[in-house]
């Protein structure tokens, strides 16, 4: 069995203060101790030691993607890398906390997973072999213009609230210059915007149906845009 320490005892409902839960979490190595010791992680421990290549934490976003696996976020697809982990013969354990969003677009729980920082490579390699998961291993975002970019992003990079808005669409971009009308329209030419967009020089990317591209590449999606519509009324 793991080490109990007071502060981590079942009969104490308060959390273990930072510096006690931080050195309980480098010295113990045991599974179910580790649970115990995950559910006393709170919000700001989380995010103060989730940064960095050196954090005591590894996000598990951050760990599907060192582990190259890609997926459409949900809580159903999530436990099967979750028991993955945990059901492995050499299992690593997987902590949460949840996020309680009262309004917004964002309403609703959002559970933040993560694992310890030193489980990073016996947890990638546990998911990368594991045979009921190499489906997830294709990514299915395609560069379809522009220069080829070493790093194709993944999945998750389009998610507001990880991605942290750094990828637009082309269609939130034709909105914004009052061109939202040629969305189901084809052009003169006979070809739809989505076809014109793959012969631009900024890189795009097709996901489910949707056309994105890096946020900062913005500006240079609208001149080619205008050149293609608004110079030719």
């Amino acid at each position: 069995m793991g080490k109990i320490i007071p502060e981590a005892r079942e009969t104490d409902t308060r959390c273990i203060p930072g510096l006690i839960l931080k050195r309980a979490l480098k010295e113990e190595r045991d599974f179910y101790a580790l649970k115990g010791l995950f559910a006393r992680v709170t919000p700001r421990f989380y995010y103060n030691n989730s940064r960095g290549s050196d954090s005591l934490l590894l996000p598990f976003n951050e760990l599907l993607k060192l582990a190259d696996i890609h997926f459409a976020r949900s809580l159903t697809r999530i436990s099967l890398f979750i028991d993955a982990l945990e059901y492995a013969k050499e299992p690593v354990p997987v902590g949460w906390w949840v996020k309680d969003v009262k309004n917004g677009p964002q309403k609703g729980e959002h559970p933040y997973h993560f694992i310890l920082r030193d489980d990073e490579q016996p947890a990638i390699s546990i998911l990368q072999l594991h045979p009921q998961l190499q489906e997830f291993r294709i990514n299915p975002v395609k560069q379809i213009s522009g220069e080829l970019l070493a790093d194709t992003p993944v999945t998750t990079e389009f998610l507001p609230r990880i991605g942290s808005g750094r990828y637009v669409t082309v269609r939130s971009i034709l909105e914004k210059m009052g061109l939202d009308c040629l969305i189901s329209q084809r052009n003169r030419g006979g070809e739809r915007w989505g076809d014109i967009v793959v012969k631009s020089d900024v890189p795009v990317f097709l996901y489910r149906n949707k056309y994105l591209l890096p946020k900062a590449q913005t500006e240079n999606m609208v001149r080619f845009l205008r050149k293609h519509y608004l110079t030719k009324t």
